[in-house]
């Protein structure tokens, strides 16, 4: 009995052994038919009763074939069973003989089962037959042995009790002669675990290996030791190469993953700065293209060029106001008599009305050809249009439409058609002569107009259509009462020069002008007047004369040139030129010269001339200081949220409300220092004459400052200064620090006006030529910068200490927010120093002189005034010059051109500027990129088209294109 039953005979251990005893079922000796089978035979034939052991078969075949496997083999013996083995087959016997001539051993699972069955019986007779019981295993899994001894039974009065079955098949008794060597599971029908990771289980399949591969049991449980080691070694490598193979892969989509991000976002810049540098090329004759292209740039990829693309597509045109698509080519453009509505008609004859925000209201039918003429009522609800083939209509914004054909003469000529502010009476002039037409989108009443020798080529009725002035392309004119035609008015001047040139009359026909080879002539059709204008560009393409005479506007195929009389007082003075809208097919002052209309192809352009129209939000304007050398002095509280300026008023103003909190009169003059208190109670002025913060220049001496309480601008006290200029620093509470230029620190009471201690003493022998004081907190905290010829020195406010730096020739401009002090060298190079070391850490090359310089946004920005008014503004962390733009500038009333005086200051928290300028305007200068953007979509009335972004892009382009303009 094998050992795996735990009561056994121990199991052979040698090959001695295994020939005596060799697991047969009668014999010791081996016949030699038991050796492994060749290609495509078996090992062992597994002969069991389905009935009894159908789930114990499977589970024992499995453990032979995986016992001892090599690693690099599927089995470690070929065991044939029925089930697993044969294929469907109408001959079901010859199949399993197959299988037994095939097979190396016979394993029978004895059982009283397999006893009565007649398939088993039959196994064992054709195995007895042609291969002996030799090579038989006997494995019992129930009943008895007729060797084992009968178990006696407890209750031996039971003469029911009856002896156990015999597990032994009666052909396989009688050819056994002694006790076999048999293998024992008849425990194993009773297992959940028929595996090799069942220990006893496992010892059974051993018993059972080892004679099939003819080796000792010791050795085969070695084999699989050594197996199963090899198995797990093999496993952990497996398991750490598929770890590494793993980590590898994980490290590779990683590294692929971020190479992809890193191709894509190269990609975004890439396209970014594509979409900027195209921005920058746009500009000059496409702004609307242009700005477009920068907000996509910067949405795409913000950073400094994208930024300063988008700044500079707002500020490259500040007057423009918006431009809109025309479904065509434009070819006329007429305002209402206000100005306050817009007809568009298009070179196939398309029709459009738009409001002056550039919104539009409604399309009229279009004409079958050209649009030569046309015109619209004070409400924008009724447009007359004449093409170039005579047609004439009149349309209503409800559906109403009326043709009004050609009379007698000669049809088919283009038509000049005007129509009064209440759309009662149509004025037609063509080839059939001039005409009235009274209600003309009701009634066909022509009424006939006598003009004389007079061509006709604008006309306009006054506002209650009791008159009629029509002027011809030589500017002479007629004016006629309405209805009796009486004439009120004629004008027979000519103005008709030799060779090509311009015509155009002003919206009230009360100026007439031409423009030709660079200059223009203007005269007045109701007076001798005829103003002077500066030269204007040479091939030129359109001529606009406004209401007034004193302004005109020049296209050419590059820009538009607004051009104002040598003699005209108050106008704001204008960049030459306004680029952006080119080339120029057509100009339109639709009044006094406020705002330009311009067209070019098919876009139509509005220009705000009163001011920096997308740039900038105008809060007052200033008038020319007395003082040439000395800008309208502003002030901002700590905040950001009060503005603060005195020209010849003291003013109040709430930036975040939009609005102005007081005004006061200030005798004595405007002042020269203005200063908000820390917590924004007081305004401290020091009168001029003194000094303030910003100027380098030394001035005159000081002796008070004038407080005002911030509630409604009353003046409160003065403080006593020394006998010097001063700059004004707000201390903790309502206390102020001054500092002289010569060095003398300290800090004064606005309440009593007194000094109430000095912290830096004024340095002995030393002639110091600027003095800067960085940002003071607590009256304590802070820096003190002073020059002079041959050195800078820097004073700690807190502790009284003195650091030196031999740097010459240097003019301390500004301190910045990260705690650097901003020099100027006499190269004209900014550079920031450390004050701790006098390193230099940031250089900016302006290649200009400024006037003064300001900072902010944490260090960031930097902004320089030139005392031509033009500022520049720098990133100061790429060095990088983000925009150059210049203030707007009022003419005084002698018509001179007074010196630009300007002051900047950033915007506490907010990447925004105030400027104030003397004889210009007090602004408010946005420049965060929400702003800019919202600006920038604001004045352009289309949107990026996916074909429009591939023009100038290598990557897709978004989804959404589309600008907000809530």
């Amino acid at each position: 009995m094998a050992a795996c039953d735990g009561s056994r005979p121990a199991h052979p251990t040698s090959a001695e052994d295994i020939q005596e005893s060799t697991g047969g079922v009668v014999s010791t000796r081996s016949t030699g038919r038991g050796t492994r089978p060749g290609h495509g035979g078996y090992d062992a034939f597994m002969s069991y009763s389905h009935a009894a052991d159908a789930s114990l078969a499977p589970g024992l075949q499995k453990g032979l074939q995986l016992f001892a496997k090599p690693w690099y083999a599927r089995r470690g013996l070929r065991v044939f069973r029925d089930e697993a083995s044969l294929s469907a087959d109408p001959d079901l016997w010859r199949s399993v003989e197959r299988g037994l001539q095939a097979s190396a051993w016979f394993i029978c699972l004895a059982s009283p089962d397999s006893a009565a069955s007649a398939w088993v019986a039959r196994e064992i007779s054709w195995w007895l037959d042609n291969r002996g019981p030799d090579t038989i295993l006997l494995v019992v899994t129930g009943g008895r042995l007729p060797w084992e001894p009968v178990v006696p039974v407890a209750d031996v009065t039971d003469e029911s009790a009856t002896e156990p079955p015999s597990a032994l098949p009666p052909a396989l008794q009688a050819a056994v002669e002694g006790e076999p060597r048999w293998v024992d599971l008849r425990w194993a029908r009773a297992a959940t675990d028929t595996s090799l990771r069942h220990p006893r289980f496992r010892e059974c399949v051993a018993d059972i290996a080892a004679p099939l591969r003819g080796v000792p049991k010791d050795d085969l449980i070695g084999e699989e030791v050594r197996q199963h080691r090899r198995a797990l070694r093999l496993a952990r490598a497996a398991v750490v190469s598929l770890c590494t193979l793993l980590v590898a892969a994980v490290v590779a989509a990683a590294v692929a993953v971020e190479q992809r991000g890193q191709a894509r976002a190269e990609a975004r810049v890439a396209s970014a700065r594509a979409l900027a540098a195209s921005s920058g090329n746009e500009l000059p004759r496409h702004a609307d293209l242009g700005q477009l292209l920068a907000v996509e740039a910067y949405r795409l990829h913000p950073d400094t060029m994208t930024r300063g693309a988008l700044l500079r597509s707002v500020f490259t045109s500040p007057q423009l106001a918006w431009t809109v698509q025309h479904p065509e080519e434009v070819a006329k453009v007429a305002a209402s008599g206000d100005g306050a509505m817009i007809a568009v008609g298009g070179a196939a004859g398309s029709l459009r009305v738009l409001s002056a925000d550039g919104s539009t209201l409604w399309d009229p039918p279009p004409l079958p050809a050209r649009t030569w003429s046309l015109a619209v009522d004070a409400t924008g609800e009724v447009v007359a249009a004449a093409d170039t083939d005579g047609h004439v209509q009149v349309a209503h914004r409800n559906g109403a439409l009326r043709s009004h054909p050609a009379g007698p003469g000669r049809p088919g000529s283009a038509a000049i058609v005007a129509l009064a502010a209440d759309a009662s009476v149509l004025f037609i002039a063509d080839g059939a002569g001039p005409r009235l037409v009274k209600e003309p989108l009701s009634s066909s009443q022509v009424i006939p107009l006598d003009l004389g020798d007079l061509t006709p080529g604008v006309a306009r009725f006054t506002a209650d259509a009791s008159a009629l002035t029509v002027t011809a392309f030589d500017g002479s004119q007629r004016t006629i009462a309405l209805p009796s035609q009486r004439t009120i008015s004629e004008v027979s001047q000519r103005l008709n020069p030799a060779g090509f040139y311009i015509p155009a009359a002003s919206a009230n026909l009360e100026h007439y002008g031409l423009a030709k080879d660079g200059f223009v002539v203007v005269r007045s059709q109701t007076t001798e007047d005829e103003p002077v204008f500066p030269a204007a560009p040479l091939a030129e393409r359109a001529f606009a004369v406004a209401d007034g005479g004193r302004r005109v506007a020049v296209g050419t195929s590059e820009a538009v040139s607004v051009l104002d009389a040598d003699d005209s007082p108050g106008l704001l003075e204008l960049p030459l030129p306004l680029a952006g809208a080119a080339p120029v097919d057509g100009l339109l002052f639709p009044g006094a010269g406020e705002e330009l209309i311009s067209w070019s192809g098919s876009r139509v352009t509005w220009w705000d001339l009163a001011g920096a129209a997308r740039s900038a939000d105008v809060i007052d304007y200033l008038p020319d200081h007395s003082g040439p050398d000395i800008p309208v002095r502003h002030a901002l509280s700590r905040d950001g949220r009060f503005l603060a300026w005195a020209a010849d008023e003291l003013v109040l103003f709430d930036l975040l409300e939009w609005r102005e909190v007081a005004r006061s009169a200030l005798p004595g003059g405007e002042g020269a220092g203005l200063r908000f208190s820390d917590e924004g109670s007081r305004l401290v002025l020091t009168p001029e004459g003194g000094a303030a913060e910003g100027l380098s220049q030394r001035l005159v001496a000081t002796r008070r400052a004038r407080v005002f309480d911030t509630v409604d601008l009353t003046e409160v006290g003065d403080l006593v200064l020394p006998g010097a200029p001063t700059q004004i620093w707000p201390a903790r509470g309502t206390d102020v620090v001054v500092t002289a230029p010569e060095g003398l620190i300290g800090r004064w009471d606005t309440v009593t006006g007194v000094l109430v201690e000095t912290l830096v003493e004024a340095p002995d022998g030393v002639e110091l030529r600027d003095v800067y004081t960085s940002e003071v907190q607590d009256g304590t905290r802070g820096q003190l910068a002073r020059a002079s010829d041959d050195r800078v020195e820097v004073v700690n406010l807190g502790d009284g200490r003195t650091r030196t730096f031999p740097l010459r020739q240097r003019r301390v401009e500004a301190w910045d927010e990260a705690d650097r002090l901003w020099t100027a060298t006499r190269d004209g190079l900014l550079e920031a120093l450390d004050p701790r070391s006098g390193r230099v850490v940031v250089r900016l090359d302006p290649r200009a002189s400024y006037a003064s310089v300001r900072t902010g946004d944490e260090g960031r920005l930097l902004v320089g005034v030139m005392p031509s008014g033009r500022i520049d503004v720098w990133d100061v962390s790429s060095t990088q010059l983000l925009l150059s733009f210049t203030v707007p500038l009022l003419r005084d009333e002698e018509g001179a051109e007074p010196g630009v005086q300007t002051e900047v200051s950033v915007v506490p928290g907010r990447q925004a500027l105030v400027s104030s300028t003397a004889g210009g305007v007090l602004a408010w200068w946005d420049l965060e990129p929400a702003a800019l953007i919202a600006r920038a979509c604001a004045s352009v009335g289309w949107d990026l088209s996916g074909r429009d972004w591939r023009r100038y892009a290598p990557v897709e382009p978004p989804s959404h294109l589309q600008c907000d303009r809530r």
